[in-house]
């Protein structure tokens, strides 16, 4: 199976996203193979180049990049971080 052009929900496979800096991956309950695509994403690399160097099934690594996505680890070009979680009470 090749890359797609796009992918529903984030777009073209030519864009470059990176990784929200407030994205906590533990918090999140990242997995290893949504890390290890994670790891991969740079701000410089397109998510076609993504997709391929992973060595993943595409449409496998299509779902972790719509993951990530949808758990609010990846920018798009042009978009900001959201802000952190205020942090848990502590316990009185």
């Amino acid at each position: 199976m090749s890359v797609p052009a796009e992918i529903p929900g984030i777009g073209s496979t030519a864009l470059k996203p990176k990784v929200s800096p407030t994205f906590d991956p533990l918090r999140a309950g990242v997995g290893p193979e949504e890390y290890f695509v994670m790891s991969r994403i740079d701000g410089v690399t397109s998510l076609r180049d993504i997709i391929v160097t992973t060595g993943l099934p595409v449409g496998h690594a299509i779902s972790i990049v719509s993951r990530l996505r949808a758990m609010g680890a990846l920018l798009l070009p042009g978009e900001s971080p959201a802000p952190a979680p205020a942090p848990a009470p502590a316990p009185s």
